[in-house]
């Protein structure tokens, strides 16, 4: 399932690539060293701008991938004293791959997304929401046609984990794009509601309530089925602001110290004090155009 980092123009019908080889490189747009991670903006043959998204795998942590590491890796030694050695580790081919997003073609609004830039953090009223925040968002807001693609089911299907077919209530469960779905240690899944016009939390209210406990109570039944891990091994969360606007929750293991782009999490828990929401001040980070 398709993430925060994935707000693509594809269709249901294209075709996966095999290669990269139609684009040429035109710059770095953001990275992040602690996730070993790059933004790159690219061109295509045809024209087209195109942004890969590349994120280093986790290590395994079983048995036959480490032995298949030690004998098949090079070292070669920056430096040694006493019993403290450093080098560079030359893995294995098949254990040095790299998970990545492609966002082909992109827009100007999907390289300003990912493009580096200054930070702040400002408080943000209902008023504030109401007046500045969502009129903006209706001039500005990226297509998410690939959720609405998603829930009606035309892509992805097979990586549902489990769905509630309510229209109002309901919610499709699914592993964010973040996740390799190999290691259980950096688990990543996110529910998407299946009723439209919830951009996000500022639009819940007491009556979402039974939106919200369906949401926690089978999701957190559906990893535990499916992954053997129970509630108390698993963090839930929304974003503010989320990176799209539809409303989402994220699903972690909580041994995973997962990206979060400086955006404020949210706690399921804390999000059943509904009333407390609208009388509160959000703290957010906003970027420099």
């Amino acid at each position: 399932m398709a993430g925060d980092d994935r707000e693509t123009c594809a269709t249901p019908e294209n075709e996966g690539l095999s290669n990269l080889r139609q684009f040429k490189f035109k710059e770095v747009l953001g990275s992040n060293s602690s996730y070993k991670s790059a933004f790159v903006l690219m061109e295509s043959n045809d024209g087209e701008n195109a942004i890969l998204l590349a994120d280093k795998n986790a290590f395994p942590v079983d048995e036959a991938s480490w032995n298949n590491i030690l004998n098949g890796s090079e070292l070669k030694v920056i430096l040694k004293n006493d019993c403290y050695s450093s080098y560079t580790l030359n893995m294995p081919s098949n254990f040095s791959g790299v998970k990545s997003t492609l966002i082909y073609p992109c827009n100007d609004k999907h390289i300003a997304k990912y493009r580096d830039q200054k930070r702040f953090v400002i408080s943000e009223t209902p008023n504030d929401y109401h007046t500045i925040t969502l009129p903006h968002l209706e001039l500005s807001q990226m297509s998410i046609d690939w959720v609405y693609n998603f829930l009606d089911h035309k892509c992805e299907a097979d990586r549902v984990i489990y769905e509630d077919s309510d229209p109002y209530n309901g919610f499709m469960l699914a592993p964010d794009l973040k996740w390799s779905g190999e290691q259980i240690e950096s688990l990543y899944l996110i529910a998407i509601v299946k009723r439209k016009g919830i951009k996000s939390i500022r639009d819940l209210t007491a009556n979402d309530l039974p939106l919200l406990e369906g949401i926690r109570d089978k999701s957190l039944k559906a990893i535990e089925e499916k992954y053997g891990l129970d509630k108390h091994q698993i963090r839930s969360y929304f974003h503010y602001q989320p990176s799209f606007y539809h409303l989402h929750v994220h699903f972690i293991n909580v041994s995973y110290d997962a990206p979060a782009s400086g955006v404020a999490k949210v706690t399921f828990r804390f999000c059943f004090y509904l009333l407390y929401y609208t009388l509160r001040f959000w703290r957010n980070f906003i970027h420099l155009r």
